[in-house]
């Protein structure tokens, strides 16, 4: 029986080994693909680091667009440019109605 027990022992070493090497291999080979794209990642952001005095201009021109925005005005629009843009949208409302009516005689007349 001690044979046969070492037989049925080294068998299952053998698949277990087998089972390893099928399992770990395509895992290395994806690891070892991982790793070369985070080396090349790595090099490339050190290769563009941000200096201090990118960030200092960055924070002028951010500084720059707040004082022009707290100039703008805060108040409603006036009430002639309300009037204005509501005198535009009738305009656009009237000829749009008159091109749906455009386009049912062009449709009538021509039979579709």
């Amino acid at each position: 029986m001690g044979h046969t027990d070492d037989m049925g022992t080294q068998r299952g070493w053998e698949v277990a080994t087998r089972l390893m090497q099928w399992v770990l291999v395509p895992m290395m080979a994806f690891l070892a693909v991982q790793v070369i794209a985070n080396a090349q990642d790595l090099a490339e952001i050190k290769g563009n680091r941000f200096s201090a005095q990118d960030g200092l201009t960055v924070w002028k021109e951010i500084a720059a667009v707040r004082s022009e925005m707290a100039e703008l005005p805060q108040e409603s629009p006036p009430a002639w440019f309300i009037e204005h843009v509501r005198a535009l949208e009738a305009t656009v409302s009237e000829l749009t109605r008159e091109v749906v009516s455009l386009q049912i005689q062009v449709a009538e007349t021509h039979g579709r």
